[in-house]
């Protein structure tokens, strides 16, 4: 019969351990328990960064696929127009074609 870990096990063994690294920081001297301390929290602030930064890294890859999905449905969209003509990859409606000369814009009001 093989021995099986519960939760109460596991959760028992980090209490020992934690108990223990305490008595042991109380068996340390002023200095060395601030040098302990120090490397500790440094060790906490390195894991939040990392954290942080999958997070972030997370996010970022989400707006790249949201930006690219939306990017092919515009362009999907654009391409099953039929009221216009495609010059390569610019697409040009037939509202801004070239007006006849007589009709020509000339950029402002007169």
């Amino acid at each position: 019969m093989s021995p099986t870990f519960t939760f109460g096990h596991v959760l028992a063994a980090l209490t020992l351990a934690v108990c223990l690294g305490m008595a042991v920081h109380m068996l340390l001297s002023p200095a060395k328990q601030r040098r302990v301390n120090q490397a500790l929290q440094e060790l906490l602030q390195g894991l939040r960064r990392r954290a942080q930064g999958a997070k972030q890294w997370r996010h970022r890859k989400q707006a790249e696929k949201s930006a690219a999905e939306e990017a092919a449905a515009v362009i999907r969209r654009a391409k099953n127009k039929p009221e216009g003509t495609w010059d390569g990859n610019v697409y040009r409606p037939k509202n801004f074609q070239e007006r006849p000369d007589n009709k020509k814009d000339k950029g402002h009001l007169h």
